[in-house]
C-alpha cells in the first residue's frame, strides 16, 4: 500500500496506478516488535 501524493508534493520513487477488483473487510490486527499482521475477508 502506498500513501497518497498530495497536490503541493514533489514527484518521487514511481507512480502507482491500477483499478480496484473487489472490495474486502479488515477483520483482524496483529502487532508485534517490527510488523502488523493484517488479516482481510474478500
Amino acid at each position: 500500500l502506498e500513501k497518497a501524493m498530495l497536490p503541493t508534493t514533489r514527484f518521487g520513487g514511481h507512480i502507482v496506478a491500477g483499478h480496484v477488483d473487489g472490495v474486502g473487510v479488515v477483520c483482524k490486527l496483529q502487532k508485534d516488535a517490527r510488523s502488523i499482521y493484517i488479516e482481510i475477508e474478500i
